[in-house]
């Protein structure tokens, strides 16, 4: 959905990244926080930076939580008095998308009895996350999309340089699909919401069939995570 609203309640590490992430990939975010000086460094970044209490209705009314197309995230941590009192507002408001950073079984349970659905601990999203890119020196990137299906950054081997997509068999031979390319000189990220931040090729596109891949290419696939660890592995031993 492109018409995505995001809210961010909480500008600490984790929520100023996600924030100023979402925006830079061309969303509409808000964000809250009661430290003025946090707010006034993310004014430019977002689509509105208000200081205030989050515990508070009218800073959420200012905000509007409860648009249609809004998803609220409780970005506090270990404020975990203050989470729980902030989800029973916002439900309180009618706000149907809420998502909660929590910090342990308890606080996520403790969610879950006041009706907020989705919980997430950020140790455990980053714990996987470099797990798996630790398994595959090849791959530099990989973001699960559910149990067994990932998108993965992955250098392209050697072998393929001067060739084309419809000549390496990517699909018949490994059952994976090409998304996009990486191409070109790598640069700094502008934040850092993955737990292996690596400067980033831009990516070209959609790649034609008959379009010739180049040394340094990165190959943005998506398919089984079994398949993705294999492809990796056999071209990186």
């Amino acid at each position: 959905m492109d018409d995505m609203e995001f809210v961010v309640l909480g500008l600490g590490q984790f929520g100023y990244s996600l924030a100023t992430s979402l925006a830079a990939k061309g969303y509409e975010v808000r964000v809250l926080d009661k430290d003025m000086e946090i707010v006034n460094s993310i004014q430019s970044k977002v689509s509105m930076a208000l200081q205030g209490d989050a515990t508070e209705t009218a800073p959420l009314r200012e905000l509007s939580v409860d648009g249609e197309n809004v998803r609220v995230i409780i970005a506090f941590g270990t404020a975990y008095e203050k989470g729980i009192l902030v989800a029973a507002r916002l439900l309180e408001m009618g706000v149907k998308d809420i998502y909660v950073r929590s910090t342990n079984d308890l606080h996520a349970n403790v969610m879950r009895m006041i009706g907020i659905k989705e919980c997430f601990r950020v140790e455990e999203v980053a714990a996987t996350q470099l797990a798996e890119t630790l398994l595959c020196r090849g791959m530099t990137r990989l973001r699960r999309i559910d149990r067994t299906h990932s998108i993965a950054d992955v250098l392209l081997p050697e072998a393929w340089v001067g060739r084309t997509l419809m000549e390496v068999g990517l699909r018949s031979t490994y059952h994976l699909n090409l998304v996009t390319l990486r191409r070109g000189k790598a640069h700094e990220r502008d934040t850092e919401d993955e737990v292996i931040s690596l400067p980033e090729q831009p990516v070209i596109g959609t790649p034609a069939p008959d379009m010739r891949f180049e040394a340094g290419d990165t190959l943005v696939l998506f398919g089984k995570i079994a398949d993705l660890r294999r492809f990796a592995e056999e071209f990186q031993r």
